[in-house]
């Protein structure tokens, strides 16, 4: 097998899915990170954010699967159609698809979530156990403040009258239904990171962040369990452009740490777990 492989799987609406999955050489069952896009986003993301740090992650020994979400990038589907409930039902099936893979079926799964697609990871992984850890960068928690945030007032009163909704995300134009607007109702990430202690979480956030808000990830941080870290890259913004290295080099850290039965404490100092239960993790304090 290739360093980089394309892939095509289905959702459960038998939309075939396009992915790439980069695969460490000479690693057997390797940790495998599965890559949730944002909105209007895809699984190259912008800056080439999800395939520098697949290839940086596949250095080090992770096998990396990044994919589109039905009806972005070169998935099937139309995104006037897409729903926060049809990419969780997309990651799940993911999910089962790397599982199906020989060289993976027996890999513990993490998942790497970016804005929309870290509540999409959180909602996820609070359903399959399977899932050995979160990490969300700048994840969206409130879902109908940071969509007020991006598409305006008007977009939500909008999809009261209207059966499409003209909308706008930075330089992108796009339609969404009425039904996107009332699937935010039925999720939570606050109720589903709360669910998904012991197994650990990393969030990663910018301070200079203008659509997930600061102070919305601080509220996520304090409903999750245990244990969760939440780690602030100053001035960042929520693309992390410029600040890729950190965003990357705390991430594999805490993954490293994870696979070796570790976890970070507020202030720094390693916790281990008892050998034999590394998929346990012992609670830690918030400060």
């Amino acid at each position: 097998m290739a360093n980089e492989n394309p892939v095509i799987f289905r959702n459960r609406r038998k939309q075939y899915l396009v992915g790439m999955l980069h695969v460490p050489r000479e690693i057997n069952a390797p940790p495998v990170l599965l890559m949730a896009h944002g909105f209007t986003d895809d699984k190259v993301s912008d800056n080439q954010l999800f395939v520098r740090f697949a290839r940086r992650a596949r250095q080090e020994g992770y096998a990396v699967l990044r994919f589109d979400f039905a009806g972005s990038g070169y998935s099937e589907g139309e995104f006037a159609d897409m729903t926060v409930t049809k990419e969780i039902q997309d990651l799940e099936c993911a999910i089962e698809f790397a599982h199906s893979l020989p060289l993976l079926e027996e890999s513990p799964i993490y998942l790497v979530g970016y804005s929309l697609g870290g509540a999409v990871a959180f909602s996820a992984a609070a359903r399959d156990h399977r899932v050995r850890g979160v990490v969300g960068w700048a994840p969206v928690s409130d879902l109908r403040a940071v969509f007020s945030t991006i598409l305006g007032e008007e977009a939500f009163l909008a999809a009261q009258r209207d059966r499409l909704v003209a909308c706008r995300n930075d330089s992108k134009y796009f339609f969404l239904k009425p039904h996107f607007f009332l699937d935010l109702n039925h999720h939570d990430p606050a109720r589903d990171i709360a669910m998904l202690s012991p197994r650990p979480v990393l969030i990663i956030q910018g301070t200079a962040d203008a659509k997930v808000m600061p102070e919305q990830t601080h509220a996520l941080f304090k409903t999750a369990g245990e244990p969760t870290a939440l780690h602030v890259i100053e001035g960042a913004p929520h693309s992390f452009g410029f600040y890729e290295e950190d965003l990357f080099e705390m991430t594999l850290r805490h993954l490293e740490a994870w696979s070796r039965g570790i976890w970070y404490a507020v202030d720094g100092q390693e916790c281990r777990v008892p050998s034999g239960h590394l998929h346990r993790f012992e609670t830690l304090e918030k400060t």
